[in-house]
């Protein structure tokens, strides 16, 4: 390639780069999601194998530097004993996994060779079910992700998953670029690529044209924005939820209050506990808060239920996939305890003597599809704390709108200062706060169980959350990337 194409190859992938940052939280700008990658893909256009993984890896490190980077260094920084060194490390590596890998290597198996749409689309897809496992396994930052706020085109999910807006959204993008880079219309290439997104607009119109779904309970939702995590915080903490809880009068058939609003072990501070059981009985409904259990010298990251009736811990549910390397606990753990250990139960949390069923999913757990498939629940309860990750908080809460579309079910997702939010089955976000508050939000009632959820509960635990057409491009990447070594043998 001559090299005064360079520059404005270079340019092109800093656009998309910019244009990706854009179309995901916290910004969001409609329409972006289908154009992001057209100045890369043009970029890419008549390189060498070389060139194409160069222009990649700038476009992927400077897209996720902006997007996960800037938050993820001083998150690092505040849960690790590593230094500004480190964190900035891994920060430097997350913006390599999310990003530079992921658009290098996409560049990468995209050869000198035409492909269709189509094809192009399922490269894109292989390539996010490659790396969605990194860290041990964070889907962040899906191609699909940046439609979350826009719930017509979402839908699609509630067949195919969040894959299933990915490959639309690739094949979007790759139909554009054909475009600009032939100069011309070719209808083989583009229709095929229209129609689905004629087909997947329908699909989403036909599946919300019920209107808003009927209220199935009434849930007091308390949002806080406590910013320090010291066992010191215990009894203050503890004072201004119960306060905020007490400030709502409407009646409620349930509470929730975010991760970690027990600072203190419910068996090891007694006082405390009873203050808890005291204002589910005075408010004569179930509570669900956030806490540490400690069983048999194990500390878990767990969610409890406690009852007006008898007035005690009735259940609980322990986190079970932990965020890598940051899950710590506050400071001053009891004997020879070091940390959280995962949680293994997956069984509904149930309320009101079981006339409801709750599926939990602790913080990040809601960003993983295999969590939330296959639970026979009522509602998805997500308490979660985003004290540490800034606008990652928005991003996350963009990503967990997915969980709903995929299995029917209306998503809760309460927050200690980031975005607290109810989710209807399909997707769309009925209410909406942060900070200190609380309300009586009712919650809709779930729907006919998906597709992608029915299918999914087929597969292997392991896969899932992948959904048969996440597990099919991957296949796909690995051939087009693999096959001409093996046929060179």
């Amino acid at each position: 390639m001559n090299a005064k194409n360079r520059p404005w190859r270079l340019g092109l992938s800093i656009v998309s780069a910019g244009l990706l940052t854009l179309s995901h939280a916290p910004w969001s700008i409609p329409g972006l999601g289908v154009v992001a990658l057209v100045p890369l893909m043009v970029a890419f256009s008549d390189c060498s194998a070389r060139e194409r993984f160069l222009y990649g890896w700038l476009c992927g490190t400077l897209w996720s530097l902006f997007f996960v980077g800037i938050w993820l260094g001083p998150a690092t920084l505040g849960a690790l004993d590593i230094g500004v060194v480190g964190a900035a490390a891994v920060a430097l590596l997350a913006t390599q996994i999310f990003g530079g890998f992921h658009l290098a290597l996409f560049g990468l198996v995209l050869s000198r060779r035409k492909r269709g749409p189509l094809a192009i689309a399922a490269l894109w897809v292989g390539i996010e079910a490659l790396r969605s496992p990194a860290f041990g396994g964070i889907p962040w930052g899906l191609l699909g992700h940046t439609v979350s706020a826009q719930p017509v085109w979402i839908q699609l999910a509630s067949v195919a998953g969040v894959a299933g807006v990915s490959f639309w959204l690739a094949a979007v993008n790759a139909a554009f670029a054909d475009i600009v880079i032939a100069g011309r219309f070719r209808p083989a290439r583009v229709v095929p690529v229209m129609s689905l997104v004629a087909a997947t607009f329908l699909f989403g119109s036909w599946r919300l044209s019920g209107g808003p779904v009927a209220s199935a309970m009434d849930v007091q939702v308390v949002s806080s924005d406590w910013r320090t995590l010291g066992p010191d915080d215990s009894q203050p903490l503890l004072d201004r939820l119960v306060e905020e809880t007490l400030a709502v009068r409407i009646d409620a058939e349930l509470a929730v209050w975010p991760e970690g609003s027990a600072r203190f072990l419910p068996t090891a501070a007694p006082s405390l506990a009873h203050q808890i059981f005291e204002l589910a009985a005075a408010r004569d409904l179930d509570l669900v808060f956030g806490g540490p259990r400690l069983e048999r010298g194990m500390l878990y990251n767990a969610v409890y239920r406690v009852s007006a009736r008898p007035g005690d811990v009735v259940a609980t549910r322990d986190k079970r996939r932990l965020v890598p390397m940051a899950e710590a606990p506050w400071s001053g753990l009891p004997a020879g305890v070091t940390g959280f250990s995962s949680g293994h139960v997956a069984e509904p949390l149930p309320i009101l003597a079981g006339a409801r069923q709750l599926g939990v999913l602790v913080c990040y757990e809601a960003l993983f599809p295999d969590l939330a498939v296959g639970l026979e629940v009522d509602v998805l309860v997500n308490p979660t704390n985003d004290v540490r990750v800034g606008y990652g908080a928005e991003q996350q809460a963009a990503m967990a709108v997915f969980r709903a579309v995929e299995n029917g079910i209306p998503l809760l997702r309460v927050a200690n200062v980031g975005p607290t939010l109810a989710v209807d089955a399909f997707g769309r976000v009925t209410h909406r706060m942060r900070g200190w508050r609380s309300e009586v939000w009712p919650i809709g009632s779930r729907g006919p169980t998906p597709p992608f959820a029915a299918i999914s509960a087929w597969l292997p635990r392991r896969f899932a959350g992948d959904g048969p057409l996440s597990l099919m491009c991957l296949g796909y990447a690995l051939y087009v990337g693999l096959g001409r070594s093996w046929r060179s043998k």
